[in-house]
C-alpha cells in the first residue's frame, strides 16, 4: 500500500516564529524519512516475491525436465538399441543381398532391383528388431538411403549420361548425345555451323529445369520438345520480342512441340527434350518469322517414343 501523504493542513499553517518553524522542519524531515523507509521496505519486500516466485518456477521446471528424461530413460531402457554386433550383420546381409540380385538382373534395372533388395532385407531387420524389442536408428537411416537410391535409379533414363543435380550445362550440336538431370539450373544448346552431318540428335531428359535453345547464323534446329508442366518461349534473336509458340499441340496430358528455327535453307539439327517442369525458351533467327504461321519442315509428328524416354 501507498504510504500516505502529510496532514494537509500541516501544511497550509506554516507557523511563522522561529522555534515553530523549526519543529515543523524536523516533523517534515521526519516524514521524508519514515517514507524513504517504506519505500525501501515496499522494494525488498518485492524483490523478494518476485525471487521466491522465480525459484518456485525454476523447481517446477526442473521437476517437468526431470520427469521427461526418466520417462526417456525407462522407455530407452525398455527398448535398448541393437547390438553393434547384429548391425552390422544385417548391413553386410543386405550388401551382399543387393551385389547378387544386382550381378543377376538384366539390363538398365540392375541398380533399381539391387537397391530395393538391399532396403527390403534391412526393411525385415528391421521388423524383427521391433518384434524384440530393441531400436535399430542405423539400419532405418541406411534402409532410406537404399529406397531413395532405387526410387531415383527407377525415374531416371538409364540409357542415357546422367549429370549431377542443380548445374548449369552448356550443349552444342558439335557434341550430340543423350543426357539426363532430376534438376537443373540452366541447359543451354547452341547449334554451329557444320555438324549437321552426323546425323545424331541431342536427347535431354530434364526433370526440372531452364532449357534455352540458339542457332548460329547459317543454321537451324528442329526442336522435338514434350513436355509436362513447363513454359514454352519463343523469343525473337533480332527484336527480343517474346511470344508463346503457337505450334503445341496436347496428346496423353503432355503438350508436344515441334518446330524448326534458323536458316530455312540449311539442314536442321535434331533436339529431343523430355521436360517434367520448368521452361523451354528458343531464340528465334528464322528470317522474318513469325509465331503465326509454320516454318518449313516443322511437322507435329513428335511422339513420346521419337523423344527422349520418359
Amino acid at each position: 500500500p501507498a504510504y500516505p501523504a502529510p496532514d494537509p493542513g500541516l501544511q497550509d499553517a506554516r507557523p511563522s516564529s522561529p522555534e515553530a518553524v523549526a519543529d515543523w522542519r524536523e516533523r517534515q524531515e521526519a516524514w521524508r524519512a519514515e517514507r524513504e523507509t517504506f519505500r525501501a521496505q515496499q522494494a525488498a519486500s518485492a524483490r523478494e516475491t518476485a525471487r521466491a516466485r522465480a525459484e518456485e518456477a525454476r523447481l517446477a521446471a526442473a521437476a517437468v525436465t526431470a520427469a521427461r528424461l526418466e520417462r526417456h530413460r525407462l522407455r530407452r531402457a525398455a527398448n535398448p538399441r541393437l547390438r553393434a554386433s547384429l548391425t552390422l550383420l544385417a548391413l553386410g546381409a543386405a550388401a551382399l543381398t543387393g551385389a547378387l540380385v544386382s550381378l543377376t538382373a538384366s539390363g538398365p534395372t540392375a541398380l533399381v532391383v539391387g537397391a530395393a533388395s538391399a532396403a527390403l532385407v534391412l526393411a525385415v531387420v528391421i521388423v524383427l528388431a521391433g518384434l524384440l524389442r530393441r531400436r535399430a536408428i542405423a539400419l532405418i537411416a541406411l534402409a532410406t538411403v537404399a529406397l531413395i537410391t532405387a526410387a531415383c535409379a527407377a525415374v531416371l533414363p538409364t540409357d542415357r549420361t546422367l549429370l549431377p543435380v542443380l548445374g548449369s550445362y552448356g550443349f552444342s550440336s558439335a557434341a550430340p548425345g543423350r543426357f539426363a538431370t532430376l534438376a537443373a539450373s540452366d541447359l543451354q544448346v547452341t547449334v554451329v555451323p557444320g555438324s549437321e552431318s552426323t546425323g545424331e540428335p541431342l536427347d535431354l531428359w530434364v526433370g526440372y529445369g531452364r532449357v534455352s535453345v540458339a542457332t548460329m547464323a547459317g543454321t537451324a534446329v528442329r526442336l522435338e520438345a514434350t513436355t509436362e508442366d513447363t513454359g514454352l518461349w519463343v523469343v525473337d534473336a533480332d527484336g527480343g520480342a517474346v511470344d508463346a509458340p503457337r505450334e503445341v499441340r496436347t496428346a496423353g496430358g503432355r503438350q508436344i512441340w515441334t518446330q524448326t528455327f534458323g536458316d530455312p535453307d540449311a539442314e536442321p539439327f535434331v533436339v529431343r527434350i523430355a521436360q517434367e517442369g520448368g521452361s523451354i525458351r528458343v531464340d528465334d533467327s528464322t528470317p522474318d518469322a513469325t509465331n503465326d504461321t509454320a516454318t518449313p519442315g516443322a511437322t507435329p509428328a513428335a511422339t513420346p517414343e521419337s523423344g527422349a524416354a520418359r
